[in-house]
């Protein structure tokens, strides 16, 4: 069957440079054929015809070249993983939905066009085809699962020609470690990720790990979070893909010594192993290489305390703690994002490694919730698509807004005081070693939540906070921190004190603290 006569179906004008093209590689093909030394079995035209069809006949071995015309099932014959010798490839007219895993075993191949719906989510993966000296990709999507095509594409060392055709991005993609992070003087610049493989889990939770690696001789923390492609809707892939951008994007945007630093990041898919041994199951990874804090989550600190019978955190701790959160808070919100899951949880701190002041590391993460205040304005990819919007129930309840919370039944636009109630909460757990709510079912949350009350301090400290004798100063310390937790949890929102207020008015207590130790000695 002759290109000629299956495009005389495709008559719009848009078509006719594309049908032009093909009709010459028919042409080119039949010129071939019509030369003397020129070996019929070594070149197989399957134009037309559906994957039920004998690929080859005689020896595989002699088969260098196949071209596709119109392959109904928009499919490649796994039995094309057995033409070892192939060097030339051609799939025209329509895309290519999947590639079998047997593709990557053309080891030979020198040349490859095809049209590519997706690119690492439906297998072609050209990092195994070294040999490739020309390579024309037409149709791959904007999408995030096109971005490791790219890194592949620059590993091919013998490619002297590329064509990618209808291809846009609106993003650069992280695949990559900052030079600064890798240390050693004979690391490439393009250094890839540490293998999974040899990480250590720390971590995990649902679709999510987090494990602990070095790079070089630095110590680092990859977040991995995981799709099943087989299982999810084309929605759920792509609303993955763009979540996890989303957090990065914030990520990199942000350098702040309070919030987490974010080396690199990787997508990539992969097959997974059945029981039975086939390779039948598809995964989506994305991987976030970080800073990694030996000393773990602030809930972990206060939950060891607890055990060891403390009634609180340190006052002075506490005060340090609660300032470089409000610090990175500042930092979040004077560029307009909101964390929307402020708890202790998402708070690191290293009590070994000490900043110049004397206080501890502490630095705010995990931004998969996070997005820009204004992004429901947008359309474009400033909205972070993929990532709940800012009228949207999100979060974790009991660390939660009322008005995050009223969001579940119905929209309600909110803004960056969600942080602020969130923040004094994480002052409850300080004061108390407790969660928020923590006598209380989740079920009595909600109905709290929905009438705006706070959860309850101890009955010593709200005592404490509504004294206004002279104390000592580790008991005024409290006394701060309660009342401070009694201005961020106000019903509404606009009576909360703002981020920036906040780490001001700790600064503030923390040197009259200090002044008053400093006369004490004196």
């Amino acid at each position: 069957m002759k290109v000629k006569e299956l495009e005389l179906i495709e008559t719009p004008d848009c078509k006719k440079q594309e049908i032009s093209g093909r009709i010459q590689d028919s042409d080119a093909l039949e010129e071939r054929c019509d030369k003397k030394d020129f070996k019929v079995e070594s070149v197989v035209d399957v134009s037309g015809k559906t994957l039920d069809f004998p690929l080859i006949n005689g020896e595989e071995r002699m088969v260098e070249e196949v071209y596709m015309y119109k392959n109904e099932l928009n499919l490649i014959p796994t039995a094309m993983g057995r033409l070892k010798n192939l060097k030339t490839l051609k799939f025209f007219s329509n895309a290519v939905n999947l590639f079998p895993r047997e593709f990557g075993n053309l080891v030979e191949l020198e040349c490859l066009q095809v049209k590519v719906s997706e690119p690492g989510i439906n297998g072609l993966e050209v990092s195994k085809l070294t040999n490739l000296k020309e390579l024309e990709l037409s149709r791959v999507p904007p999408r995030l699962s096109a971005f490791p095509l790219l890194s592949d594409i620059a590993g091919l060392k013998c490619l002297t020609r590329l064509s990618v055709c209808h291809f846009s991005i609106r993003y650069i993609p992280l695949s990559r470690v900052c030079a600064s992070v890798v240390p050693d003087r004979d690391a490439s610049p393009n250094c890839s990720f540490p293998s999974l493989a040899v990480c250590d889990e720390i971590g995990k939770l649902a679709s999510t790990s987090l494990m602990r690696c070095t790079v070089g001789s630095l110590e680092a923390a990859v977040k991995v979070r995981t799709i099943e492609v087989s299982e999810a809707s084309a929605d759920e892939v792509r609303n993955f893909e763009f979540s996890c951008l989303g957090e990065v994007r914030i990520l990199t945007a942000l350098k702040h010594s309070c919030i987490i630093e974010c080396y690199g990041h990787q997508i990539s898919s992969k097959w997974l192993e059945t029981a039975n041994g086939n390779f039948g199951r598809r995964i989506l990874q994305s991987a976030i290489l970080m800073e990694y804090i030996r000393g773990g989550s602030l809930k972990g600190y206060v939950e060891k305390l607890s055990s060891a019978g403390e009634k609180h955190v340190a006052p002075d701790l506490a005060l340090s703690i609660a300032r470089d959160v409000a610090f990175a808070l500042s930092e979040l919100h004077s560029r307009h994002i909101i964390h929307r899951d402020i708890k202790s949880e998402n708070i690191l701190i290293d009590l070994e490694k000490q900043q110049p002041d004397g206080t501890p590391i502490v630095k705010i993460c995990d931004f998969d919730r996070a997005i820009p205040l204004h992004s429901y304005l947008h359309t474009c990819c400033i909205a972070h698509v993929g990532i709940p919007r800012p009228d949207i129930c999100v979060g974790t309840p009991r660390w939660m807004a009322p008005e995050v919370f009223c969001a579940m039944h119905e929209q309600n636009i909110y803004g960056l005081e969600v942080d602020i109630w969130s923040f004094g909460c994480m002052l409850l757990e300080l004061l108390t070693l407790q969660v928020p709510y923590s006598e209380l079912p989740e079920s009595e949350i909600h109905r709290f939540l929905q009438m705006g009350e706070r959860p309850k301090l101890t009955n010593e400290l709200e005592e404490l906070a509504e004294s206004e004798a002279d104390l000592e100063t580790e008991s005024e310390t409290l006394r701060f921190l309660a009342k401070l937790y009694h201005q961020c949890t106000e019903k509404n929102p606009y009576d909360r004190p703002s981020a920036k207020n906040i780490y001001n008015m700790l600064l503030t207590h923390e040197r009259s603290v200090k002044g008053s130790r400093s006369s004490e000695q004196e």
